[in-house]
């Protein structure tokens, strides 16, 4: 066995140490835009650089009897001290095409985007924020093109900026601030509702939470001069709000809450803004690809006419208790502590929905130092993909993402968890860049495909699970699959003989395992087609 190089010893160091923040301010207290919901982005021993004794060590560590100390929450109150939004019932059809209603339309006076699909945007949505957002026209397929859109502010650029009056800044330098700011009138918090709530002695709760929101950031920036700048900064421009009125402070400050509640990582979208949050959503916005400045929204499952189009506010999958808090935290809405029967599964612990609130963290569970584990392991495997660590550390790196998804099964207790899916995705990402070691000798590659396959064949199961069949993320791991298959029986079909994978032990049942996996691929790959370009043609023609 090789010495424990430093990279070792770094991962080590990094899974035994009790994380005492959460994702969202370990990653937003420097980088305002880490906090904006995301755009998607597709027969020898072996030697590794982990001793196999250390390599369990590293993910037990990682999770010391976090499972026992989540246990004394065993049988606790499920809806805590906070006020929880009840779990809505099931939707039929009729309930959905009655968002079709005429009256239920709004109208916003927004400039029609490269394309804008079968989609109409109302006022009447129930259990939605504050009732808008976008609902299908009609019967919508997986993969089916619903938005393209430019942003109206892109953040490239401007990744290091923190979040503050220095972003609104940002915004009244553009060419286009005046329509811009005119556009960001009708984001949540409006330009309406709060110039009504400035004027009135009681307000409606979302209202209430509006101008309290607004005063604590008036405090926050009272003993400096950028709040003064942006109102300066305004009228030296010429800016005015739609009603011919000078922007003034309150202005600058509820821009500031419409960029945070209202942003993507990639820019400030209009009508992408109006597409609202589900933790399992069913379309996903893309981001700007290679030079294009557009960004695209899909449907990534069936949608039945009038039911709402949503993404997913976060930008990766997280446990209930950090999507709850995470969210509050950035757009002021609570998701509640229960959940519905079918994600409730893929939450407990031991049988257990663990606790959450708003404003509450434990640092000791199981699911925080999972995440913040994976968090940091996802640093140390993007500087592996960037060449900053050397052959010998991306292998130290693969095992102890192995033995990461080995102990999140154990303290997780259950197969089925949600947060196993970020652990699988990410042990596979990181066999891929093992893949490409030109030092790799055959022994090692047949074993590496071996945890490929076995990584990949229980992320498929979760993954369809989470997002359904036809969700884009499957094409990639039933590539995976299949080609680490097809290349262990060329290769050494002894191997993957031993696996113990739905008992499939025959050459002849592993190649077709193999040929449904690719068929699988194809067939969702199928589904997102590089077609955008037509399909803004289009529109202009139909125009």
């Amino acid at each position: 066995m090789m010495a424990e190089s430093s990279v070792e010893r770094y991962i080590l160091r990094l899974l035994q140490t009790n994380f005492k923040c959460t994702y969202t301010t370990m990653e937003a207290a420097n980088d305002a835009f880490a906090m904006f919901g995301s755009d998607d982005d597709e027969d020898e021993t072996e030697t590794s650089t982990l001793k196999s004794n250390a390599r369990q060590e590293v993910s037990r560590q990682l999770i010391f009897d976090a499972g026992n100390r989540n246990n004394r929450n065993q049988g606790a109150n499920l809806t805590d001290n906070y006020k929880s939004i009840p779990v809505s019932s099931p939707r039929t059809s009729e309930d959905y095409l009655r968002n079709l209603d005429a009256p239920n339309r709004l109208v916003l006076p927004w400039k029609v985007p490269q394309y804008l699909g079968p989609m109409s945007l109302i006022h009447s949505l129930e259990s939605f924020g504050g009732g808008r957002g976008y609902v299908a026209l009609e019967n919508l397929a997986p993969g089916t093109l619903v938005l393209v859109e430019e942003p109206i502010v892109a953040w490239q650029g401007f990744e290091g900026v923190e979040f503050g009056l220095d972003m609104v800044q940002l915004v009244l330098i553009t060419n286009e601030a005046q329509t811009i700011l005119h556009d960001m009138e009708h984001f949540h918090p409006t330009k309406a509702a709060v110039d009504a709530a400035t004027q009135e002695d009681e307000h409606e709760q979302d209202v209430t939470q509006i101008m309290d929101m607004i005063e604590r950031l008036r405090n926050k920036f009272k003993d400096g001069d950028q709040l003064n700048e942006c109102v300066t900064l305004a009228q030296r421009r010429g800016l005015s709000n739609a009603n011919a009125t000078l922007l003034d402070a309150t202005d600058s400050l509820r821009l500031l809450l419409a960029i945070q509640y209202n942003s993507l990582e990639s820019g400030i979208y209009l009508h992408a803004a109006m597409l609202n949050h589900a933790d399992q959503p069913n379309c996903v916005k893309f981001a700007p690809a290679n030079d294009k400045k557009y960004s695209e929204v899909r449907t990534t499952r069936k949608v039945q006419a009038g039911e709402p189009l949503t993404i997913s506010y976060l930008p990766r999958i997280l446990s209930h208790a950090s999507r709850r808090k995470h969210l509050y935290e950035q757009h002021r809405f609570d998701i509640g502590a229960n959940l519905g029967p079918h994600l409730r599964r893929m939450e407990l612990i031991g049988g257990n929905l663990p606790r959450s609130t708003t404003n509450k963290w434990d640092d000791d569970s199981a699911t925080n130092r999972i995440e913040m584990a994976t968090a940091e392991l996802r640093e140390l495997h993007q500087d592996a993909e960037g060449d900053l660590l050397d052959e010998e550390h991306v292998k130290g790196l693969e095992q102890a993402l192995l033995e990461l998804c080995r102990q999140a099964q154990e303290q997780l207790k259950n197969d089925m968890h949600v947060l196993l899916i970020p652990c699988f995705e990410l042990h596979l990402d990181c066999c891929d860049r093992v893949q490409r070691i030109s030092s790799l000798s055959g022994g090692q590659r047949g074993l590496l495909l071996c945890r490929v396959v076995q990584t990949a064949h229980q992320l498929v199961t979760l993954q369809e699970l989470f997002h359904g069949r036809d969700h884009f993320a499957l094409a990639r791991t039933h590539l995976d699959l299949a080609q680490a298959v097809e290349e262990l029986l060329s290769r050494s079909p002894k191997q993957l003989m031993s696996l113990q994978v739905n008992d499939i032990h025959t050459v002849s049942a592993w190649s077709s395992f193999a040929d449904k996996a690719r068929k699988e691929h194809n067939r969702i790959k199928s589904l997102y087609p590089y077609d955008v370009d037509a399909w803004i043609e289009k529109q202009k023609d139909d125009a």
